[in-house]
């Protein structure tokens, strides 16, 4: 399978300033840049009020990303992240970036006892490179993450190169399947990948 991007959240970063400290220069550099295309901006927590008021512009962020996704097994709406913000409460973190008002993307974190998950992103990609709206968003849900006192960020499987850029690393995983059909459960096994493709520079922003 394809494999899950995963970031240790240092034990001693008590806030995003912390996590800045442990960057090279380089990559210090790259967030102050990155932060700064959004200084004209409000990033804040989304109520479920505020999710249920905003309902048509998260589907139509959610359902730019999801296009652009090259596998898409369940396609969810506002309604599901309504949902999500019902019955975990305080299990999910939902914060948004709006310039004069108007929504550019969004975010979903849940949260546990083992790790943080990057749940759910939404983004207008009318803004995404003049805005840096993606790579604002993984060091928004790093933020996040440090404050819910997490050890582990969970980013998910897409944009791997980009997410080492912020310090994640590859966890690879094995599915294990087995067809009801034993002559195609024979043919199956020499028709999958035994490795993921490695067509991508695996960066570390952090000083050695």
């Amino acid at each position: 399978m394809d494999p899950i991007m995963k970031m240790e959240i240092r034990p001693h970063w008590k806030s995003i300033e912390d996590y800045v400290a442990d960057l090279s220069s380089k990559y210090r550099q790259r967030y102050v840049q990155v932060k700064k295309k959004i200084s004209g901006c409000d990033m804040r927590i989304l109520t479920t009020d505020e999710l249920i008021e905003r309902k048509e512009e998260i589907d139509r962020l959610y359902l730019a990303v999801q296009n652009k996704s090259p596998v898409r097994l369940v396609m969810h709406n506002s309604d599901y992240l309504i949902s999500l913000s019902k019955r975990l409460k305080s299990k999910v973190e939902f914060k948004g970036i709006l310039e004069n008002g108007k929504l550019l993307a969004f975010m979903a974190g849940v949260k546990d006892h083992q790790h943080f998950e990057a749940h759910h992103i939404g983004i207008d990609y009318e803004y995404n490179k003049s805005h840096c709206l993606y790579q604002n968003i993984l060091y928004a849900y790093i933020e996040m993450a440090i404050s819910a006192k997490s050890p582990f960020i969970s980013f998910g499987r897409t944009a791997l190169e980009m997410k080492t850029t912020v310090g994640a690393v590859v966890h690879t995983y094995q599915a294990y399947i087995k067809l009801n059909n034993t002559l195609l459960n024979g043919i199956a096994c020499h028709m999958l990948p035994t490795e993921y493709e490695m067509d991508w520079i695996p960066r570390n922003p952090f000083r050695q």
